[in-house]
C-alpha cells in the first residue's frame, strides 16, 4: 500500500519539476525571474537598448518564472517579491549588462505560452 502511494506521488513530483520553465537547461527558475528584471531595469534606466520583442514578452515570462519558484516553495507575493527585488539589484552590480540581456533572452526563449508567436 506505501509503494503505491509513495510512487504515484514521485512521478507527480518528477513531472512537476520537468515542466518547470528553466528546467530545460540554463538559469534556474528564481533566477530567470531576476534575470529577466534586470534587463527590464537597465532598459528603463537606458543602460541597455530598448528591445521591443523581448519587452513584449518579458513580464509574462517574468511571472511565469516567479510563479514556479515561490508557488512550490509556499513563499507569500510580497515575500517573492522581495526576493527577485534583491536578487535583481545583485545581478546588475555582479554582471555586465550584455551578460543579463543575453541570459534573459534566453529565458524568455524557452518560456511556454509567452505570446511569441502573436
Amino acid at each position: 500500500m506505501i509503494r503505491a502511494i509513495f510512487f504515484p506521488a514521485l512521478s507527480v513530483v518528477a513531472l512537476v519539476s520537468a515542466c518547470a520553465p528553466g528546467a530545460a537547461s540554463g538559469d534556474d527558475d528564481f533566477t530567470c525571474a531576476a534575470l529577466i528584471s534586470s534587463a527590464d531595469q537597465l532598459m528603463a534606466s537606458g543602460k541597455i537598448a530598448p528591445e521591443p520583442a523581448f519587452q513584449k514578452s518579458a513580464l509574462l515570462a517574468s511571472m511565469t518564472y516567479l510563479n514556479a519558484w515561490a508557488i512550490p516553495a509556499g513563499l507569500s507575493e510580497g515575500d517573492a517579491f522581495s526576493q527577485v527585488k534583491a536578487e535583481r539589484d545583485h545581478l546588475i552590480e555582479s554582471s555586465s549588462p550584455d551578460d543579463i540581456l543575453k541570459r534573459a533572452q534566453s529565458c524568455v526563449a524557452r518560456t511556454p505560452n509567452t505570446g511569441n508567436s502573436q
